[in-house]
């Protein structure tokens, strides 16, 4: 089964970036083509001002939110907001399962450290969990280290080691990132993994 979705990071409030997801939803359902989910990897406030007004934005979006916070959000308080509003599913340290076959997996926060060993005990637990035919779909805010996605200025490199070993070993279908504004629209391609940054004005993928 086909899972499309459009994913989005790092909107920082911009009610630009809502009208541009509102275009490319339109375009694509015209095409007779609807994505399933809208996927937003953090960082949609600076600094969580005007949080609740963003939230309010995205949660009056035609199309299911998946969500996780960035470093510019406090989880516990995104996850409270999110409660509240029906249309956005907050997935951090959670898997979501859709269409049978697709599981997300979503981690937000940070994006500055190298290594992240709550993340390695987590991701490392929900892959027990995974059925064999299982596709999935990591979401970040962060960027994986070596990568296409975590080049900061200069060349230098500024992602995390473990979601890097994560997609070497595990193979996800997709990984999402954001954080590095420099790498927007970013991607790249480790074996079977699709990598990509979609930036804040959003790219439509396909999974067949």
């Amino acid at each position: 089964m086909t899972l499309k979705i459009l994913a989005v990071t790092d909107i920082h409030g911009n009610k630009i970036c809502i009208k541009n997801i509102l275009k490319k939803l339109k375009r694509e359902e015209d095409r007779g083509k609807p994505v399933d989910y809208i996927v937003c990897c953090g960082d949609f406030t600076i600094f969580q001002h005007s949080m609740l007004t963003v939230l309010d934005w995205l949660n009056k979006l035609p199309k299911k939110v998946i969500l996780i916070h960035g470093n510019h959000e406090n989880a516990e308080q995104v996850r409270k907001a999110c409660r509240q509003r029906k249309n956005i599913i907050f997935i951090h340290r959670k898997a979501l399962r859709v269409q049978k076959e697709y599981v997300f997996l979503g981690y937000g926060g940070g994006g500055f450290a190298l290594t992240d060993e709550r993340f390695v005990a987590w991701s490392s637990n929900m892959m027990k969990k995974m059925k064999k035919e299982d596709r999935i779909i990591l979401m970040t805010h962060g960027p994986a280290y070596g990568t296409n996605l975590d080049l900061f200025s200069g060349g230098h490199h500024c992602g995390n080691k473990d979601y890097t070993f994560f997609i070497k070993k595990y193979q996800p279908t997709l990984y999402l990132s954001g954080h590095i504004h420099e790498c927007f629209g970013h991607s790249e391609k480790i074996k079977k993994s699709v990598l990509l940054n979609p930036g804040p004005f959003g790219v439509v993928v396909e999974i067949k």
